[in-house]
């Protein structure tokens, strides 16, 4: 059995999120990236195919990167549905990241999800802003709540100092992964999917869009 077959195109195109926005990144001809002012978006909606966990270090410092695999209808004819694959990033232990998580447990896998960006400022000076994410269903207003029994954050007293301590919150992170990881491998066995040709154009909303 193939899991998400794809007959032309596999990986997709790879997104990230900066500034609260999603971006899509090009290459000038000496293959340097670069985002075009035109390609931020405040959301991505398709169908989650998968999660993967992807070990990434920025300036010698560790951290796991979260891909979400996206696959969103690109082409208008129902008898003969293509889909447009995109790859979305971001660090793993990030606001972003868990609410994304802690929702996505939440929904239904088989409807398509909007996934949107938003900012919030910090509530201590000197921190910037985080990015935090919402889930809906595509055509809906409401928000997919997170699931049950995150954990609060562990205060104790040692020497007496208070020490926080978010090791239940990180454990429960990973559990939430791991159960999404089975979830979504059940329901792709035997989906066999086409893509559109890296380079043809969609007929409709290639799935990332500006503010709703």
């Amino acid at each position: 059995m193939q899991l998400g077959l794809t007959k032309k195109k596999q990986n997709g195109i790879y997104l990230n999120i900066k500034n609260s926005k999603i971006v899509k990144s090009s290459k000038d001809k000496d293959g340097n990236r670069f985002i075009k002012e035109e390609d931020h978006y405040d959301h991505l909606t398709g169908f989650i195919k998968d999660l993967n966990l992807v070990n990434k270090s920025i300036s010698g410092q560790p951290y796991k990167e979260l891909q979400i695999t996206v696959d969103t209808p690109a082409t208008t004819d129902e008898t003969d549905v293509k889909y447009q694959r995109y790859t979305l990033t971001y660090n793993y232990e990030k606001p972003f990241s868990t609410g994304f998580l802690l929702s996505l447990d939440n929904a239904d896998l088989t409807k398509q999800i909007i996934i949107g960006v938003y900012s919030k400022k910090a509530t201590e000076p000197g921190y910037k802003p985080s990015t935090y994410c919402a889930l809906r269903y595509a055509g809906e207003k409401e928000l997919i709540k997170w699931i049950d029994g995150y954990p609060d954050i562990e205060k104790k007293m040692i020497d007496g100092e208070e020490i926080k301590s978010t090791k239940a919150r990180k454990d429960f992170i990973n559990k939430t992964y791991d159960s999404l990881k089975e979830k979504l491998k059940d329901i792709n066995i035997g989906n066999e999917i086409e893509f559109v040709d890296e380079n043809a154009e969609a007929d409709e909303d290639d799935g990332l869009g500006e503010s709703l």
